[in-house]
């Protein structure tokens, strides 16, 4: 706690993007903020702002991490939250990127997280059970494309970083979550110019929207989000998809975003006639409950294209029900 008794939150990369996002939405939520990167002119005006303090910190290298904490934690013996968002693009091939480019890129984007929890333990213990780690990953953790290879890595590598540790540090009272952003438009991700294809620019979102997806994991204790949602399609009448609603069997307690699909169009589904009936089996047979069934034929579409394109549905017969359903959405984040 600080000295007037709110929660203390260190947020890492917060001179711009996902952390300077992060770092407004805490501030406005009450919490009392230590922000930490590498510039120190930006980094000034945003605690001066903010009402907070900053350390100048290069996340990449291990002594200025653990000077820095050691600063902080003089001041601060406990630690609530500590938010690892510092990160670099890598937009190039293990083969073609350069040397100290690559090494920056693993060093930013896994080992500075890794310095991070490890300097900061001391006061994260302290001030455990009210204690978050909320480490910012990305889908690219998750997937592997050439292009940016020593990227993708490094995510992985960041993504086990994550889960693990929430597993270790959970006897201590620590909560570690884990964000992981699709597209998002930043000074150092240009989503909107660098992405090709029309449909990923669309998809592109808000620092915004990530800050407020980490507010509702801190409250809501959400171990592991995607932001904005995961989707899957499933063949409609296939059991199976029952397993995709079912937070008792799913790791983490998730309910994943199962889409409905079939084969219409094929010789042997010229309709809709009887996928319907047959998917609604599924309820019958007590597999699903209504509400899953709804979230399967309608609101997870409604969320994955009107989330894309919010003027998707209008002038179709659901435009008024789509509407209700991106409107209860909002701000809302699942696995």
């Amino acid at each position: 706690m600080s000295l007037d008794g709110r929660r203390v939150a260190v947020v890492t990369g917060a001179s711009s993007g996902i952390g300077e996002a992060l770092a407004r939405r805490l501030a406005r939520d009450g919490w009392h903020l230590v922000l930490m990167a590498r510039r120190e002119d930006r980094l000034a005006a945003l605690a001066t702002e903010l009402h907070g303090e900053y350390e100048v910190c290069d996340v990449t290298e291990r002594e200025s991490v653990e000077r820095a904490a050691a600063a902080v934690l003089e001041r601060h013996p406990r630690i609530n939250l500590l938010a690892n968002s510092a990160g670099i693009p890598g937009r190039k091939g293990f083969t073609e990127i350069d040397d100290e480019h690559l090494e920056r890129v693993l060093r930013t984007n896994y080992l500075g997280g890794v310095w991070c929890l490890r300097s900061f333990l001391r006061g994260l213990e302290a001030a455990a059970p009210a204690a978050h780690v909320v480490n910012i990953v990305s889908v690219a953790g998750t997937v592997a494309f050439a292009p940016s290879g020593p990227y993708s890595a490094a995510k992985h590598a960041q993504l086990a970083f994550s889960r693990a540790t929430a597993a270790e540090l959970q006897p201590r009272g620590i909560r570690v979550h884990t964000i992981n952003p699709g597209f998002v438009e930043t000074e150092g991700f240009p989503q909107r110019t660098a992405l090709r294809s029309a449909f990923f620019r669309r998809a592109v979102i808000t620092p915004d929207r990530v800050a407020d997806a980490i507010a509702d994991a801190i409250e809501n204790n959400h171990r592991e989000l995607f932001v904005p949602r995961f989707y899957f399609g499933c063949e409609a009448d296939d059991p199976v998809n029952a397993w995709a609603f079912n937070r008792r069997t799913n790791p983490l307690g998730a309910r994943l975003n199962a889409l409905f699909s079939s084969d219409i169009g094929h010789f042997d589904v010229p309709d809709m006639t009887d996928v319907v009936p047959e998917a609604y089996e599924l309820v019958e047979h007590g597999l699903l409950n209504d509400e899953d069934f709804r979230d399967f034929m309608f609101g997870n579409a409604v969320r994955f294209w009107g989330e894309v394109n919010p003027d998707f549905f209008k002038g179709t017969v659901v435009e008024k029900q789509a509407a209700e359903v991106l409107a209860s959405a909002k701000g809302a984040a699942r696995v």
